[in-house]
């Protein structure tokens, strides 16, 4: 007796070698495969007793890609010292391996020459821009990052894209730098290449040592109240300060101490904080911006580059090139 054909299901209807439609619905793959699971054998009209099995269908779904976006970016648009540096947050943890692909899509331009420059990490979020020297004096900056949702590379089996989203402007005012000597106990405050003025100090004591190196202009305060509680001092005090200028996250100032007028340009005895004449600090208060840099020396004690806004100037070049920043 002849042998009776079988009837094959041949998923998405494909022709008669069996090949699948690639134009057919994702949707329509998982019916297939669910069919050929169900009928199990599947024998053509003459193959007789043995039985030819259809593989079943595999349906992959794409990679997921992670869009790697910017949070904030600062400085804002106004008018800044030239110690100001560009800090980009991102909105996740950015790879070591894609960090420099990851900075190269940020572009920063400036109206006025700023020699060397290049970005440093201070954690997986924040990268920093900033020159070798400092900023120009009166300098327009922009910084832009468009999105083009490239890849930049992967991470954790996932494709990393590009979606950018920042544009931001400021200025720099007067290319004025105040300098601090230890060993003489005077500050200068040179703009613009031309020496403005000089004003004699008195710095921290033995034991509270003001610290070496640059830092900038963080805020400012008409009156700022100061207790030995704050620093950990054990002798007791308790100050409204005027014309107080913060240089670190750590608590050092400059500022006015009409209580230290004797000892101001002769010998140190503040607890770390830079002390200034009333007229001197008023000056400083009402002419200088955010990000005027303080450079200090002759100190035995130095600066920490994760202290303060200003900090990130004294790590060498060196290690700022290669990409950290503290």
């Amino acid at each position: 007796m002849p042998a009776t054909a079988a009837r094959c299901f041949r998923p998405f209807g494909g022709g008669k070698h069996g090949k699948v439609n690639a134009k057919r619905s994702v949707a329509a793959a998982t019916v297939g495969v669910a069919a050929v699971l169900a009928l199990g054998a599947c024998t053509g009209p003459s193959l007789g007793n043995q039985a030819a099995r259809a593989e079943p269908i595999v349906v992959s779904s794409p990679t997921p890609a992670v869009m790697l976006g910017i949070e904030h970016v600062s400085p804002s648009p106004e008018t800044y010292g030239v110690g100001i540096v560009v800090r980009v947050t991102f909105d996740q943890d950015v790879p070591k391996g894609l960090r420099p692909a990851v900075t190269s899509m940020i572009d920063v331009t400036s109206s006025e020459p700023i020699g060397p420059a290049a970005w440093a990490w201070s954690d997986p979020r924040t990268a920093i821009f900033r020159p070798k020297e400092f900023w120009p004096g009166h300098a327009t900056v922009t910084v832009s990052a468009a999105p083009t949702y490239e890849v930049l590379g992967r991470a954790d089996d996932r494709d990393i894209r590009w979606a950018g989203g920042a544009s931001s402007t400021f200025s720099t005012g007067p290319a004025r730098v105040i300098t601090v000597d230890a060993q003489t106990d005077q500050a200068t405050v040179v703009a613009d290449g031309v020496t403005v003025r000089t004003m004699p100090v008195s710095l921290g004591m033995d034991g509270w040592e003001t610290r070496s190196g640059t830092k900038v202009l963080m805020e400012k305060y008409e009156v700022k109240r100061m207790t030995s509680q704050s620093i950990g001092a054990e002798d007791e005090y308790e100050l409204d300060v005027p014309y107080a200028i913060r240089l670190t996250n750590s608590g050092e100032f400059i500022h006015a101490a009409p209580w230290a007028t004797d000892r101001l340009g002769r010998w140190n005895g503040s607890h770390g904080c830079t002390n200034v004449s009333m007229a001197d600090a008023k000056w400083l208060y009402y002419n200088h911006l955010y990000g005027d840099p303080v450079i200090t020396t002759g100190t035995s004690r130095s600066m920490d580059p994760s202290n303060g806004a200003g900090g990130v100037w004294n790590v060498p070049w060196k290690t700022w090139k290669a990409g950290r920043a503290v």
